[in-house]
C-alpha cells in the first residue's frame, strides 16, 4: 500500500477509495476513486501511481492519479471541491517504483519521455 503526506496529512490510496488522514485532529474523509480510463491497446498496462499536495496558488490539497504504460492518463481530486477532473493525456512513461516528491509546492514524479524512445 502506497501512503503519501504532506504538511502533515496522510493520504492512503486503496483500490476502491482514497482515504486523507489528520493524525493530529484523528479527522479523517475519504473519497471515491477515479473515473474509469477508457481501456485501448495503445494503454495496455494497469500501472497506477499516485501523488499528494497542497496547490500554492489555490490553498487546496490534491491528489494525482497516474495510470498506464508508456502514456499515462492523469487524473487531480481536488480535496476541498471532492472532485476528480481527467487531465490531458502525459507523453512519459511515468515509474511506478519511483516515489513522488513536493518541491517548492511542485509535485516532481519520475518519468521516462516516450517521445525520444519511438
Amino acid at each position: 500500500m502506497i501512503s503519501l503526506t504532506c504538511d502533515g496529512l496522510i493520504c492512503i490510496p486503496g483500490s476502491d477509495s482514497i482515504e486523507v488522514c489528520n493524525p493530529a485532529t484523528r479527522e479523517s474523509r475519504r473519497f471515491p476513486p477515479g473515473e474509469p480510463l477508457v481501456w485501448t491497446k495503445h494503454r495496455p498496462g494497469k500501472r497506477i501511481t499516485f501523488g499528494f499536495g497542497k496547490d500554492e496558488v489555490t490553498g487546496a490539497y490534491k491528489v494525482v492519479e497516474l495510470r498506464g504504460n508508456g502514456v499515462s492518463d492523469c487524473n487531480v481530486l481536488d480535496l476541498e471541491i471532492g472532485q476528480w477532473r481527467q487531465v490531458s493525456l502525459v507523453p512519459y512513461r511515468i515509474s511506478a517504483t519511483e516515489r513522488s516528491v513536493l518541491v517548492n509546492g511542485s509535485l516532481l514524479i519520475s518519468g521516462e519521455n516516450r517521445t525520444q524512445q519511438e
